[in-house]
């Protein structure tokens, strides 16, 4: 995989290095890229700890709170884009950081403005994707327990309407029962259709508006049983900002179905193993897990070098099933909440220092039938993280 990075990165040079000099006015290549390094402590209650473990009861119980440093680059924020346009068509490519230096590509789309709109092919950020809401409050795995999905592979398009701008996917579905059937159960899946993700962008004074939705199914069929049917997931949310001189607010609301089928949105704790869709093969059946949450941000500017922020999000997953095939019955609620307060400070043009103190709150894992109620502790993040955009 290093290799490959270092590939692409030495053709891209090449490819501006051998551009000849009187090449035409609409042909140009850029490089930019972000660096972002943590400087942070992590401290954890022993019952997040033990949260993290995924299994309930907990045989061991941790007997102590921990506390680790957290020195290692943010692989989300450290990138490198590689941006080639000619005429209308363009292209991205992003290699993102990963561990010891090695990277991915996250991003790999093409762009067509053909005048009336935008057609986008590639693995793209997606309608459905709010990143400025909602990146890192959640803290569980990767951008966050909240994060919808951020890329995908597919076919996508960007067209003005009216006041504002309709975004179309079309997109690679998730079907997290793929590859399941084996020679003990006689489940088959079919996937047909792609997953349809769409949002409506526009503003009106001080205010930015986006209402976004998507749809996803699959098929789940037992030879033995019979059974056949449908596992259906959506997402709707309205996303809205709001700007007054040096102030500045957001505010996300959303549910869905199935949130497996929209990447990583399990929650962080106990409930990571209990409330993604659930199916039984012995009987063919299953049954849906809800869920939603909200966030709000706000943000004052106090000059162009130091700005401060602040926030809350809430988000709940539920699921309520009798008892079914192998599948015990089931009536779980879980909860998890994040406050944080921050400030940004310019040091230099694009250098940036954030002073962040997050705290994230997994609540309880409660099973009424199975007679569960645990704690799930709490975590805090303090400390710095340091930017150089380039």
């Amino acid at each position: 995989m290093r290799k490959c990075i270092i590939f692409i990165i030495a053709a891209a040079f090449i490819a501006v290095s051998v551009m000849p000099a009187m090449a035409q006015d609409d042909k140009s290549v850029a490089i930019s890229g972000w660096v972002t390094q943590n400087t942070a402590w992590i401290s954890q209650d022993k019952e997040w700890i033990d949260a993290k473990k995924g299994t309930l009861p907990v045989v061991a119980p941790s007997t102590d709170d921990a506390t680790n440093l957290d020195w290692g680059l943010s692989g989300p924020t450290s990138f490198i884009d590689f941006r080639l346009k000619q005429g209308p068509v363009s292209g991205h490519v992003r290699v993102r950081a990963g561990g010891e230096l090695g990277g991915n590509v996250a991003h790999l789309y093409g762009t067509w403005d053909f005048g009336m709109g935008q057609l986008i092919v590639g693995n793209a950020p997606v309608p459905t994707n709010r990143p400025a809401a909602l990146v890192t409050w959640f803290p569980a795995g990767g951008y966050g327990a909240i994060d919808f999905q951020s890329r995908a592979k597919g076919i996508q398009g960007k067209f003005p309407v009216g006041p504002g701008t309709l975004w179309v996917a079309l997109l690679e579905p998730v079907n997290d029962e793929a590859g399941w059937s084996n020679s003990a159960n006689a489940l088959i899946t079919e996937t047909m259709f792609p997953k349809v993700s769409a949002n409506y962008d526009f503003k009106f004074s001080n205010f930015n508006f986006t209402v976004l939705g998507g749809y996803q199914t699959f098929n789940r069929s037992d030879s033995v049983t019979g059974s056949d049917e449908s596992v259906d997931s959506y997402l709707l949310g309205l996303y809205g900002s709001w700007a007054m001189g040096p102030f500045t607010a957001n505010l996300n609301v959303y549910t869905m179905q199935n949130p497996n089928e929209w990447a990583d949105v399990n929650p962080a704790g106990f409930g990571s193993t209990r409330l993604g869709h659930v199916g039984d093969f012995a009987t063919g059946s299953s049954y849906d897990v809800d869920h939603w949450g909200w966030h709000i941000g706000i943000a004052y500017t106090l000059s162009d070098r130091v700005r401060f922020t602040g926030g809350y999000g809430w988000a709940e997953w539920s699921r309520d099933n009798p008892a079914f095939g192998t599948v015990a019955a089931a009536d779980i609620t879980d909860e998890q909440s994040t406050y944080y307060i921050g400030a940004q400070i310019t040091l230099y043009r694009n250098v940036i220092m954030y002073i962040p103190i997050r705290v994230s709150d997994l609540s309880n894992y409660e099973d009424t039938i199975a007679g569960i109620d645990q704690d799930e502790g709490k975590e805090t993040r303090f400390g710095l993280r340091w930017r150089i955009r380039f």
